[in-house]
């Protein structure tokens, strides 16, 4: 039988910085994603990214003319 892994608490797991986000990955975390705060290792965060929606944009641009 295989190995049943729980993805919920493969999830907490990586939000506390045990694990990397990847399923099944055993590499150490090294980096947090500032947006969503989980960690990944190295190697996986090269692949991790969230989608940004026009709305994003905008705000991040109006928050970037606040600063200036």
């Amino acid at each position: 039988m295989g190995i049943v892994i729980d993805p919920n608490k493969w999830r907490e797991d990586s939000l506390k910085g045990l694990k990397c986000a990847r399923t099944f990955c055993t590499n150490k975390p090294t980096s947090q994603c500032s947006i969503c705060s989980i960690w990944y290792c190295y190697e996986h965060v090269q692949s991790h990214y969230h989608i940004e929606t026009p709305q994003d944009r905008d705000k991040r641009r109006e928050d970037t003319e606040k600063l200036r």
